[in-house]
């Protein structure tokens, strides 16, 4: 009996044979002959970002199921793993990138091992690259106004007789943030010595 090859090598063996540089797609759309563009590599570009996310989906196969040997054996439900392993480092442009070349993919070994994997039935996640709190840029957020520019805009307030004045004094001693001074009502202050902000950020004097 011969040897196995990898799923990495039955992907990667696969979109070579389909690897035709230079191609026409013009014509071979004309051609009623099995000739549909989608059924070849036209450009080394091409084929080389599908190696690549051949080889990164292989490995995530092989180290999640070790007991899937064949192309033919991948689901649906492993493409959506993959996805939900990776939507915290990809954001929903990279996503749909790398789904478009699963497709491709797929199709090339489907129409080579004569097996149907329907990949329409993959239901993308949703990325969350940013959305964790170690990645949130806190910079602008955390600066501090000084002194000397709060004294500023405070006494021209009260000069005005304008009702910001109090809200910019609440800014102050209860360290609250822009979004939150503007958003100050009587409601906001729902006990003695606490304050509730449409934010659901609660500060103590």
């Amino acid at each position: 009996m011969g040897r196995t090859r990898s799923l990495q090598y039955q992907m990667t063996e696969t979109i070579s044979m389909a690897f035709k540089p230079g191609i026409d797609k013009h014509s071979l759309k004309k051609d009623h002959n099995g000739g549909d563009p989608y059924n070849h590599v036209a450009s080394y570009k091409s084929r080389e970002a599908l190696c690549k996310f051949s080889k990164k989906f292989a490995k995530f196969i092989k180290a999640q199921y070790p007991h899937i040997n064949y192309v033919c054996e991948l689901t649906p439900n492993h493409f959506e793993e993959y996805f939900e392993n990776n939507k915290a480092n990809w954001n929903n442009r990279s996503i749909k990138t790398n789904f478009t070349l699963a497709k491709k993919v797929m199709h090339l070994c489907n129409r080579r091992f004569r097996f149907k994997t329907n990949m329409n039935e993959v239901r993308l996640p949703i990325s969350i690259k940013g959305k964790l709190n170690h990645d949130i840029d806190l910079t602008g957020r955390c600066s501090l106004m000084s002194e000397k520019e709060f004294n500023i805009i405070y006494e021209d307030l009260c000069s005005r007789s304008s009702f910001a004045q109090y809200a910019i004094f609440l800014t102050r001693i209860l360290g609250l943030r822009n979004q939150e001074s503007v958003t100050l009502t009587p409601s906001s202050f729902i006990r003695k010595n606490e304050i509730h902000t449409s934010s659901q950020k609660k500060q103590e004097k």
